[in-house]
């Protein structure tokens, strides 16, 4: 499974699953990562990482038909998501959406997440993605409980990771005992919680 993380939180994330031989990540950011890498040059404004999003086919063009792509909504790099969504529109996209503590974002982050958050829930809607997961940072530390201040995001990402390869293990592995139901296609957008 190909997975492609965008920005600081999505590459995060992304690497938390490398220890999984089952992913093969990509990394889009400002920040240098070691394997499958985009620089993307920093930017001083929003408006600008939208309009220099780069060209990305070639970065992905290796991959599978099926790409996670993992997304930070605070970030402003977050901005050219949908440029290089794009890029790739022809492949089956599940999108897994990390958004920011809500009450700390001010001014354009605020509209970026507002955004972000909107416009990739209304093409899951429309079926341009397969899926879509919608996961709260400040839920994940509710679950969580009491955090350590140092590696308090690092925390925070393994959970999300962890969480993620085990949905995917459930949703590839046939079932022993019990009756499951096949999701509609129509239900594209979801969650992650405690049971």
């Amino acid at each position: 499974m190909n997975v492609v993380g965008l920005g600081t939180a999505g590459c995060n994330i992304a690497q938390c699953l490398e220890k999984y031989p089952q992913y093969k990540i990509h990394y889009i950011d400002t920040d240098l990562r070691e394997n499958n890498f985009l620089k993307i040059s920093r930017q001083t404004s929003i408006e600008q990482y939208e309009s220099n999003a780069p060209d990305v086919r070639s970065f992905l063009k290796d991959i599978g038909n099926d790409i996670t792509f993992i997304i930070g909504g605070s970030g402003s790099i977050s901005a050219m998501s949908l440029s290089v969504l794009e890029q790739v529109k022809e492949k089956n996209i599940t999108i897994v959406y990390i958004q920011p503590k809500l009450p700390s974002l001010t001014g354009k982050k605020k509209l970026l997440e507002r955004m972000t958050f909107g416009i990739l829930q209304e093409y899951a809607r429309s079926g341009l993605f397969k899926n879509i997961y919608l996961i709260n940072n400040q839920k994940i530390v509710d679950i969580a409980g009491q955090l350590p201040v140092i590696g308090y995001f690092n925390k925070i990402n393994e959970i999300i990771a962890t969480t993620l390869h085990f949905i995917n293990v459930f949703e590839n592995t046939k079932y022993i005992y019990g009756n499951v139901e096949q999701k509609e296609n129509i239900c594209t957008i979801s969650t992650i919680g405690l049971l």
